[in-house]
C-alpha cells in the first residue's frame, strides 16, 4: 500500500505567490539539457553569450495531457525562446559561461 500525504508545504510549492506574475523575463538560446520527468520538466538553456539558465516547467504528465508536449517534442540543440514569470527569490537561475 502506498500512502501519500500532502499538507501546506505542497500547496506552497505549487503556489503562484512564489512568482512576480506581472514581471516577465525572456531567455533565447539552445537547449543544452532536458530532464523530462515528474515532478517538473527542467530545461537548461545556453544563450549566445554562453550563460546557462535553468527553467522549470510543469510535470511531464501535465505537459503531455494538457499541452501535448512529449519527450520527443524538444531535442538537445533546439533553439528556443523561453518566457517566464520572475521568481520572488530573483531572476531565473543562470550561471557564468563555462570553457
Amino acid at each position: 500500500m502506498i500512502l501519500v500525504l500532502a499538507g501546506s508545504s505542497a500547496r506552497a510549492h505549487h503556489s503562484h505567490t512564489n512568482f512576480l506574475l506581472d514581471q516577465k523575463v525572456s531567455v533565447e538560446g539552445e537547449i543544452e539539457e532536458l530532464r523530462y520527468a515528474n515532478s517538473h520538466v527542467v530545461l537548461k538553456i545556453r544563450t549566445a553569450e554562453g550563460v546557462v539558465y535553468t527553467a522549470e516547467w510543469q510535470a511531464a504528465s501535465w505537459l503531455q495531457y494538457h499541452a501535448h508536449v512529449t519527450l520527443t517534442t524538444f531535442r538537445i540543440g533546439d533553439r528556443t525562446v523561453t518566457r517566464s514569470g520572475v521568481a520572488r527569490a530573483g531572476p531565473i537561475e543562470g550561471s557564468a559561461p563555462t570553457a
